[in-house]
């Protein structure tokens, strides 16, 4: 092949291909990081979708807990009335108002309990995004090195095939250098 298109084109088609491989292999890597970050995107997605429907779920159980609390005051109430005892007065609006400060601690309670499941999926969201983030920046980086060690290798071999043509340069002379022809025949030989 090289006696075909000689050293010249030799060493075209080797930086050529190191060029076209280092580029595909930059674009490459810009596609791989590109879909790392659609998945930081998703991650951060999912998790506040999720986020939320513990929230919602938190106020439905706090609403819920709210509900039963009412209820149970309401039989106190009842079953207070039905013995002849005034719910407005003493020990028994005591126990009403710590029933009702009761039910509704543990309204608060348990709707927190849904709050801090909530912040937790929207931190680990975000640390899934951080993650893939990551991931993304140095897929780049690698790509982009590697895709221009690939340009530097194929500009690198082109050069070593070049060097192997016959230049002035790197020609080796036969025989005396003219300057020792000249002095030669001007005064004789000498030595």
């Amino acid at each position: 092949m090289a006696s075909t298109l000689g050293l010249e084109g030799v060493a075209g088609l080797q930086a050529g291909s190191g060029l076209i491989s280092g580029i595909a292999g930059i674009f490459q890597s810009r596609s791989a990081a590109k879909a790392a970050r659609a998945a930081a995107d998703r991650a951060i997605e999912a998790a506040e979708a999720n986020a939320l429907l513990l929230e919602k779920m938190g106020n439905r159980a706090a609403s819920e807990t709210r509900n039963a609390n009412t209820r149970l005051l309401m039989q106190q109430r009842v079953a207070y009335a039905a013995n002849g005892v005034n719910v407005g007065t003493g020990s028994a609006l005591d126990v009403a108002l710590d029933g009702a400060i009761e039910g509704e601690v543990e309204a608060l309670r348990v709707k927190f309990g849904f709050t801090s499941a909530a912040y937790q999926e929207r931190v680990r969201g975000i640390i899934s995004a951080y993650r893939a983030e990551s991931a993304a920046s140095n897929i780049e980086t690698s790509g982009l090195t590697q895709g221009l060690s690939t340009i530097l290798g194929g500009a690198t071999s082109a050069l070593g095939t070049l060097a192997q043509k016959p230049t002035p340069l790197n020609t080796v002379a036969v025989g005396p250098p003219k300057s020792a022809a000249l002095i030669n025949s001007s005064f004789g030989r000498i030595g």
